[in-house]
């Protein structure tokens, strides 16, 4: 790479989209200026609300005992808020009105009608009964008819009760009605049902009292609630599942604006070409552009969270206690640290937004198609980031590994917790760059495309349908995970559908309709070369040797990766449909069968979809070693089991890697195939669960570098 052309790409783009300030500006500095603004604004709309008179929702007590009456009178007033001073005024929460004898009687009858028809019995506890007669749909219009015609929210009505004294022991009944289609009613229905369970409880225990027993008996266990952990951490918590959505979506907003520009909108100026003329290679022109990018998309994160930090500064000051001290007292100080493990968080995710955006508005012709195309990229980034909105994720070493939700969920755990997953921070930042990695690597050699380089260009139509030039051998990268896309919505379409036929159908009906037949009609409408796609070759006697050598070490691997799960993974993870499954077959089919079942039709079906199209189309877009991680990521996450991730990942690796050096397919299906048999050999799964730690962890040195050791033994 060449430093000096990098720098001065860098500085041409950074030129360019300074050259725009007033859209620099709309894009990137008003939002983080929003957020002070708006608060401000909330801030001063609801003290100007506060001085709005309103008059408070009607409430009338029908045939209510004088107890019950200063109940309602002591609830009506709101109770003292920690924050308010003590010479605030409080407003009364609602308006006990006393109505005139003629109306009081008239929603005292409705009420009495309706009450008849539904006895308290027939209720049982519930508001409304399950279906109710034309009766009672009258007498409850009629209700409602009264409390609208006088104005009233809600109405309270007691039983009368004809033998009051304590001791009978006599059950009152009360029914609260409310006007539920009214739109202000308020906190009356509050006020009433806390005036009925304050009289209650007075006269619980004056029968009490009465009986002789203290009133302390009604409360034997005095519960209390007392929160501890400082203002600031528990902000802090309470964001945690926002916060990181918020900003992967900002970033993703600032990176798209300054993509679409320097690569689209440099199309349009006409300049695109005369860059591409230039004696600088296309991974620093790439670079340069990336660079700038990034900076808009982390520019656009730092600026946001110093706006919503200065945001939430406003809020403190706003809601100041009587004494000196604030409500968010030392907010600042512990969202420092927050804000900062944020944006280290957001860095490499911004990377790998920055490499998709360019590659995809550089497929533009039009700055309005190139938003178009983004469209979709962003529907995906929200649907990633929003699975920090689900109360029940948590990072795992496998969901780490995903684009975009890894990082944002070990972020929102770091947030959660005071004893933070650094492990999976690490991992999850990791992965994030290494997708930016493969990413960018696609994007150089994008730059060098016929669909790129003239986007405009009419085509000449795919595969058989190709009017003129010649087809390419192999599929591109996009072609290949689109159809890989296709395969892997067949496979989880046809699972539950052919399960009603039985397990066979069941684990050899997908493979074969879902991923086998796909690879091969696509290779034969794609008009594509079989020995370049699906490296249907006869492999040198080297290569053979070379997959007989590493069958038992793949077993290794694997076995050990299954102990070692024992011990670290919840023992909730582990695949006991698959095992019932298993046994079910040996059942059925019997042992042979279970062997060839597990072993040929996975080795066929499974190797010319990622070993072939795949692997060929990933290898064309982000060179072998890009190819080989994402393919065998791909391979691992099909299977659809935390439990079996990072076994499938260990094989995938090194089946891509033979399939590379020894270009065939073949014996990457060979050992596919006998990996899988000695996977079910009864045997094995009491062996590894016998192991301890240091036995399962050389185990699997010793598996991986025999793979190592296999793939070494075959030359290009």
């Amino acid at each position: 790479m060449n430093w000096n052309h990098l720098r001065l790409a860098i500085g041409k783009e950074s030129r360019e989209i300074l050259r725009d300030r007033r859209t620099l500006f709309l894009h990137l500095v008003l939002p983080a200026l929003l957020y002070p603004l708006l608060a401000l604004f909330l801030l001063q709309v609801g003290q100007v609300a506060k001085l709005a008179t309103v008059a408070p929702p009607r409430l009338a007590l029908i045939d209510a005992p004088p107890e019950l009456v200063q109940a309602v009178e002591a609830a009506l007033i709101a109770p003292e808020s920690p924050g308010s001073p003590p010479t605030a005024t409080r407003s009364p929460r609602a308006d006990a009105v006393a109505l005139a004898p003629a109306d009081h009687a008239a929603v005292g009858a409705a009420i009495r009608r309706l009450a008849a028809l539904r006895p308290s019995s027939q209720l049982d506890n519930r508001s409304q009964p399950e279906s109710e007669s034309p009766a009672e749909a009258a007498a409850r219009a009629q209700i409602a008819t009264e409390l609208r015609r006088l104005h009233l929210a809600c109405a309270l009505w007691v039983e009368r009760d004809e033998h009051p004294a304590p001791a009978t022991g006599r059950r009152l009944r009360t029914i609260l009605v409310i006007d539920d289609g009214a739109g202000r009613r308020g906190s009356a229905p509050a006020v009433a049902e806390e005036a009925v369970a304050a009289w209650k409880r007075a006269m619980v225990e004056a029968r009490l009292t009465a009986a002789g027993l203290p009133p302390a008996a009604l409360t034997p266990i005095t519960a209390e609630t007392w929160p501890v952990a400082a203002r600031a951490e528990a902000l802090r918590s309470a964001l945690a599942g926002i916060l990181p959505m918020l900003l992967a979506l900002l970033a993703t907003s600032g990176v798209f604006m300054v993509a679409v520009d320097l690569m689209a909108g440099e199309r349009e100026r006409g300049s695109l070409e005369t860059l591409l003329s230039l004696p600088a290679g296309r991974r620093e022109l790439f670079l340069g552009k990336l660079v700038v990018a990034v900076g808009a998309g982390v520019g656009a994160v730092a600026l946001n969270l110093l706006s919503l930090a200065a945001t939430l500064g406003i809020a403190a000051s706003h809601f100041r206690q009587a004494g000196p001290s604030l409500p968010l007292d030392g907010l600042l100080s512990a969202g420092i640290g927050t804000l900062v493990l944020a944006f280290v968080v957001l860095v490499p995710v911004t990377i790998l937004l920055g490499s998709l955006s360019l590659a995809m508005a550089g497929l533009a012709a039009t700055t309005r198609e190139a938003q178009n195309q983004l469209t979709p990229l962003l529907l995906s980034v929200v649907v990633a980031a929003s699975i920090s909105l689900i109360p029940d994720a948590r990072p795992g070493w496998a969901m780490d590994l995903v684009p975009v939700a890894g990082p944002l969920l070990a972020l929102r755990e770091c947030l959660l917790v005071n004893d933070p997953p650094w492990m999976h921070l690490l991992l999850a930042l990791g992965g994030s760059l290494a997708w930016a990695w493969v990413v960018t690597g696609w994007a150089v050699r994008l730059l060098d495309e016929e669909s790129f380089c003239y986007p405009g260009l009419v085509r000449a139509g795919w595969g058989r349908w190709r009017r003129w030039g010649e087809a390419p051998p192999s599929p591109g990268a996009l072609e290949a995970l689109g159809l890989f896309a296709l395969c892997f919505g067949l496979f989880i379409g046809l699972q539950p559908l052919l399960a009603m036929a039985g397990p066979l159908a069941e684990v050899a009906g997908p493979l074969m309709a879902a991923l086998l037949l796909p690879v091969l009609l696509h290779c034969w409408l794609g008009n594509h070369d079989l020995r370049q796609t699906l490296f249907l070759t006869m492999p040198k006697r080297q290569a053979w040797l070379a997959a007989g050598i590493a069958v038992p070490f793949a077993g290794c691997a694997s076995l050990a990766w299954l102990g070692l799960q024992e011990i670290y993974l919840p023992k909730d993870l582990y695949p006991h449909a698959m095992a019932e499954k298993l046994t079910t077959l040996q059942h059925a089919i019997g042992p042979v069968g279970l062997l060839v079942l597990v072993t040929i039709t996975p080795g066929l079906c499974e190797e010319p979809l990622f070993r072939g199209t795949l692997l060929a189309g990933l290898r064309r877009g982000i060179g072998d070693r890009g190819a080989i991680v994402v393919t065998s990521f791909l391979f691992a996450a099909m299977h659809l089991s935390p439990w079996r991730f990072f076994p499938q990942f260990t094989l995938g690796i090194f089946l891509a890697t033979l399939v590379l050096r020894t270009g065939s397919i073949w014996p990457a299906v060979v050992v596919h195939a006998l990996h899988n048999g000695l996977m079910v050999l009864p045997f094995i799964e009491p062996w590894v669960k016998e192991r301890n730690e240091p036995t399962l962890w050389a185990l699997l040195a010793l598996g991986v570098t025999g793979l190592w050791f296999a793939s070494r033994l075959v030359r290009r």
